[in-house]
Parts: structure tokens; C-alpha cells; sequence
């Protein structure tokens, strides 16, 4: 004869998933008649109400016997097991501290010009809240970045694949209860991450269906005028009431990174002439980039007149172009491409007099450290993503085709980056060579 099962107690719950409750499954084993009902905090994106712990009837001799005070508590959801447990003992009850820190998680932008625009929305977002854990997760190419910025707590990488982050977000975002998920990027694969997260409150802009997905969905600001990505990024806070603290701010360098940039260009750059830098590449695709010969003609321009040294800045996937524009330049510029990390190139951008560059991260982390720059603009719209404020020239041809936002040229001619001149380019790089030197002249005479 087969033994007759332990009784178990029956659970009464709610959900506010907005998911059918037939997509989970509850199983309480083993509870002791007298515990208290415990706080349900399963590990599904979603809280679990517990409304009544009811005892089972006695089932002989299996009901009469010790009852463990162990509570394994398994939540089926759309075809995925997460299991938590909760473990009680005597009286006490595994429920969160009352006075736990709050968690802000911000899903960063993917692109490492836009995390450097964000800047502006941390900072205040930090002096919102001072008192709360700020956490950022991030694709793996920007969080050498975000780990510099001083207004968060902690980055939390996510998976690289665009549909393997719903398996790594999760982990990235257990533990205590997330108050807030600020949404930064625009697409439904973010809004539908920041649903699996299992924050309270989840904040983002309500465009391309996902408004459904958004506790807090706010609407999308008019597209004519665009409006800044950091204005954008803004006014996430202000349609939550938030007044943001910093319309702009710097970054502050770390002291290693400082003395990996000083001993870098020492070794690649030795001379007293002002530091002129350059940075081919682009990360999005071809149509940003400037031909690898006028970077070459501008790079001489520089030594000639201004008696500059030229330094050509990338990653370790650009060394091919910098190479090529080192050669154009017939030994005016020196390529340091590939010799640095995204997390010490805010401070060799910091020691540069000025930088020309197309639309790229380098060129908005310049503009974060307070290095001016040259900024050649051609498929993509300054009005949204041009450097800010004083220190600053942008440069681009007006064509019917442009701003387009292609990757590559859709008309094969490549105008809107190929007419603008080397000769145009180098004069507002030497004005600002100027600018930089008079006024680290008048900084160190204000020292004194």
C-alpha cells in the first residue's frame, strides 16, 4: 500500500502581474499550522500577495508528525521555474529590513556617446535621491564608462546578445526590491527587460508600443524640433515632478588614469607644442567617418601652423584606419590607437588642447571631461547629438540628403562628410588650440 502524502496547507493569492493566473503555479510544503503567513518576495518579476495561509485537514499518522519549519515556495511562470526560499524559524519570518536602502536601477543607453549625454540625468538623479542606491546595467562596451561616473553605486553588465539580456538581466537585478527602473533607451527590447526586472515603478518613454509595459509611461517629446538626447534623458525626471539639478556637468579623472594618460603621451608625444587629437573611426558604420587623407592633410595643417602634436585616438578596432591616417599624414601624427581602455580615455581626452571628430563616443566624452572640439557632422543631426555649450564648433554641408541616419551612404557619394574641407577644419581646430592654451595660462596664473 502506497503512503498517503503529507497534508498541505492551501494558499489564497493575488498577483498583480497582469498575467493569467494559470501562467503559475503555487506549492507551500511542509508549513507549520501556527507560523506566521510570511512575506511573499518570489524571484518572477512580479510581488506575489499573500492573502490567507490556511491549515490543511489532519491526514494521520503524516499530519501528526513533526512539521519542518522550511517553506519552499516554486513559481512557474510562462514556461520558466524561479525558486526562492524562505526560510522561517520559531516566530521570525524572512521578511526585507523596513529600513533597507531603496534601489534605483537606470537600463543604460547602448551607445558610448549616449551614455556620456546621460551624464547630466545621473548627476541628478543623484541629488534627488542621496540617500539611495543607484545602480546602472549596461551592454558590456559602455560600462568602462559608466564605472567612472561618480553619481552611481554600481554597474551591473549586461549579456551582449540583444535577446540573451533577458536571461542576464535577471540575476543582474536580484535581491532587495528595485523602487524605480529608469528605461533610457527607446526600444520595446528595453521596456520588455525593464518588465522582467520586476521593478515597483518603471519609468520610460512611451513610443513604439510599449507603453503597456510601463508603470510610469511618459509621453514621447515632439520630434520637430528634435530635442537634445540629454534634454531628453532630463525629461524623464521632469514628468516624475524631479527638477533636474545639472543641465551640464564635468567628469572628474581619476588619479590612475591620470597617470596612465600623462606617461602615454610622454612616451608617444614628447615635445612642448599644444596636444591636437583625432579620432577616425565610428562605431556605428562608415557615413560618420571623414577620408582617411583629410585627416592626413589636417594633422600636417596642425603641425605646420600651430606647431601641434597630432596624436590619432581608437580602439583596438580601429587601428587599421589610424594607421592609414598616420601615413596620409606623412609623420605629423602619431597613432595611439588601441594603447588605451575606455576607462582611462577620459583623461587622455582631458589633456588635449582640442579634438576633431565625427559623431562619436570619443567626441561627446571629450565634451564630458571639457576639452574643446571640432565636430564633423553628416548622416546624423546635430541639433540632437552636437557638444554643447561654449568650446565647441560643428561643421557639416547642408544637402537634401542629410541628416539621413544611415550607416552607410545610401546615394554612394558620401558628400555630406567628403565636402567639408581639411582647410576649413583646420582653422577652427587652431582657433581652438588658442582658446585651450590661453586659458590654461590664465588657470595657472590663478593658482599662483
Amino acid at each position: 500500500m502506497r503512503p498517503r502524502r503529507p497534508a498541505r496547507n492551501k494558499i489564497l493569492y493575488t498577483t498583480d502581474t497582469g498575467f493569467p493566473p494559470g501562467w503559475m503555479r503555487f506549492g507551500f510544503r511542509g508549513a507549520a499550522e501556527n507560523a506566521p503567513a510570511p512575506t511573499v518576495r518570489p524571484n518572477c518579476g512580479s510581488p506575489l500577495k499573500l492573502i490567507a495561509l490556511q491549515p490543511a485537514p489532519e491526514a494521520g499518522k503524516s499530519a501528526r508528525r513533526k512539521k519542518s519549519q522550511r517553506q519552499d515556495i516554486y513559481v512557474l511562470r510562462a514556461g520558466a521555474l524561479w525558486r526562492d526560499m524562505l526560510r522561517a524559524g520559531g516566530n521570525e519570518v524572512a521578511n526585507a529590513p523596513k529600513n533597507a536602502v531603496r534601489r534605483q536601477v537606470v537600463l543604460a543607453p547602448n551607445w558610448i556617446g549616449d551614455a556620456a549625454m546621460a551624464a547630466p540625468f545621473f548627476a541628478s538623479l543623484r541629488a534627488a535621491f542621496p540617500e539611495d542606491r543607484i545602480e546602472v546595467a549596461a551592454v558590456p562596451w559602455t560600462t568602462g564608462l559608466l564605472s567612472a561616473f561618480p553619481w552611481v553605486d554600481a554597474v551591473r553588465p549586461l549579456d551582449a546578445g540583444k535577446w540573451r539580456r533577458f536571461f542576464s538581466i535577471r540575476p543582474e537585478t536580484r535581491g532587495e526590491r528595485i523602487e524605480t527602473l529608469w528605461l533610457l533607451p527607446n526600444s520595446f527590447r528595453a521596456a520588455l527587460l525593464g518588465r522582467i526586472a520586476g521593478a515597483r515603478q518603471r519609468v520610460g518613454y512611451a513610443s513604439g508600443g510599449r507603453g503597456w509595459l510601463l508603470t510610469n509611461p511618459v509621453p514621447p517629446p515632439p520630434e520637430s524640433p528634435p530635442p537634445h538626447l540629454t534634454d531628453a534623458y532630463l525629461g524623464l525626471l521632469e514628468a516624475e515632478g524631479i527638477e533636474p539639478a545639472h543641465r551640464s556637468v564635468r567628469l572628474p579623472v581619476t588619479p590612475e588614469a591620470e597617470a596612465f594618460a600623462g606617461g602615454l603621451l610622454s612616451s608617444e608625444a614628447p615635445g612642448d607644442g599644444p596636444l591636437a587629437g583625432i579620432h577616425p573611426g565610428a562605431f556605428f558604420g562608415e557615413s560618420k567617418t571623414w577620408p582617411a587623407e583629410s585627416y592626413g592633410e589636417l594633422a600636417r595643417l596642425l603641425a605646420d601652423r600651430s606647431g601641434a602634436r597630432v596624436v590619432i585616438l581608437g580602439g583596438p578596432d580601429e587601428v587599421e584606419v589610424a594607421d592609414r591616417v598616420a601615413e596620409a599624414s606623412g609623420g605629423a601624427a602619431r597613432s595611439i590607437a588601441g594603447k588605451d581602455t575606455l576607462a582611462t580615455l577620459p583623461a587622455l581626452l582631458a589633456r588635449l588642447g582640442v579634438l576633431v571628430s565625427g559623431d562619436t563616443g570619443p567626441l561627446h566624452i571629450a565634451a564630458l571631461v571639457g576639452t574643446k572640439t571640432v565636430s564633423l557632422f553628416g548622416p546624423t543631426d546635430p541639433r540632437r547629438t552636437a557638444p554643447r555649450g561654449e568650446g565647441h564648433r560643428i561643421l557639416r554641408r547642408e544637402l537634401e540628403c542629410s541628416p539621413c541616419f544611415k550607416r552607410t551612404c545610401p546615394l554612394g557619394h558620401h558628400r555630406c562628410m567628403k565636402d567639408i574641407a581639411p582647410e576649413e577644419v583646420a582653422g577652427e581646430a587652431a582657433r581652438m588650440l588658442t582658446l585651450s592654451s590661453g586659458s590654461k595660462r590664465a588657470g595657472a596664473g590663478a593658482a599662483k
